[in-house]
């Protein structure tokens, strides 16, 4: 379902870049947040958040999905699992998944499995 705002009856905002919100959190990419409107007015005159309309949503989401590889994608669904398990699963050795993963921290602008593994599936389960 595409958000269209939150309880407090605010818009929803799209991070396109990471930034801090003002409050010392790190606002990720790929986050849909609601801001008060002088923090949501400060973001977006830099280019770090953008409305998240229904047409932002879909093509963000569609890009998301095309930003990893195969391989990547095999990998983060199971981000869940131990990484010997992972590596065992998809016939790789350690090392391979490790430099896998390591790509998929970069793509997605996240700092470890459990958080991009989090991210990849939130936007899968909304758009897919």
């Amino acid at each position: 379902m595409i958000p269209k705002g939150s309880a407090a009856g605010r818009p929803r905002w799209l991070v396109v870049s990471d930034c801090w919100s003002g409050a010392g959190s790190l606002l990720f990419w790929g986050t849909i947040v609601d801001l008060d409107s002088e923090k949501a007015a400060a973001l977006l005159s830099a280019g770090r958040i953008v409305p998240c309309t229904p047409a932002v949503y879909r093509e963000f989401a569609e890009q998301v999905h095309q930003l990893l590889t195969k391989r990547e994608r095999e990998v983060i669904e199971l981000a869940g699992l131990p990484d010997k398990q992972i590596a065992v699963h998809l016939g790789i050795a350690r090392g391979t998944l490790r430099t896998h993963l390591q790509r998929i921290y970069i793509k997605l602008h996240r700092p470890g499995k459990a958080a991009a593994g989090m991210f990849w599936t939130a936007w899968q389960i909304r758009y897919w």
